[in-house]
């Protein structure tokens, strides 16, 4: 399961999202599509504590054992809110306002939307998990298993945030916001993947210095 397949499966329970968070589908769709790669980043930075890794353990074993519908019915606006902030930590505020300004989607709505995307996403990693944790590792090293079988790509680069690649994580972005275009003319399907291409651009920029300091 790569990137692309989790926001596909997230994108199935939009239409929930939505009415639980009072926003569009399509915000939905746009603020979970730019906020996951810094949510998979701030969940392999906390991953690295002990403390840490048992909390998002728990959160990926109780939400996995849901399908994405079914997390996203009983989703739970106070349980998503604290998903988000274990994940984020210090960098929650920033990394909304970040979204924010990169989706056009008020800071207020994607407070709301992640609230109600946030045990959704985890029922998607989480039935990942399942998969890729073994009973001999430590909670950090399971995770780590899990974010590299998700992204396709080895931790532990210069330009990394949290460990993760954010090469990485920028072009699996741009190709899920490429590839969600339902535009049929061509000539506006150049110029919506064009504009996509430079909000995610945008996006990692800011993104990138939230969790190097750079």
């Amino acid at each position: 399961m790569d990137l692309s397949s989790i926001l596909s499966l997230v994108s199935g329970a939009s239409d929930t999202v939505s009415s639980k968070s009072g926003s569009s589908s399509s915000d939905v769709e746009k603020v979970i599509a730019a906020a996951l790669p810094s949510i998979l980043s701030g969940m392999h930075a906390t991953s690295k504590s002990d403390e840490g890794a048992e909390k998002i353990t728990k959160a990926l074993e109780k939400h996995g054992a849901k399908d994405t519908k079914k997390a996203a019915d009983e989703a739970d606006a106070s349980e998503g809110e604290e998903i988000i902030s274990t994940l984020l930590g210090s960098k929650s505020d920033d990394v909304k306002n970040t979204v924010s300004s990169s989706t056009g989607v008020s800071a207020e709505q994607v407070t709301a939307i992640l609230a109600a995307a946030a045990p959704v996403i985890m029922s998607a990693l989480g039935s990942q998990h399942k998969e890729t944790a073994s009973k001999t590792a430590s909670s950090s090293d399971n995770i780590s298993n899990l974010l590299t079988s998700v992204l396709g790509a080895a931790t532990g680069s210069s330009s990394s945030a949290g460990g993760l690649d954010i090469a990485s994580l920028a072009g699996s972005l741009i190709g899920s916001f490429a590839s969600s275009s339902k535009t049929t003319s061509k000539k506006s399907k150049k110029s919506t993947k064009k504009a996509e291409e430079n909000v995610a651009a945008e996006l990692i920029s800011g993104l990138t210095g939230l969790f190097t300091g750079k």
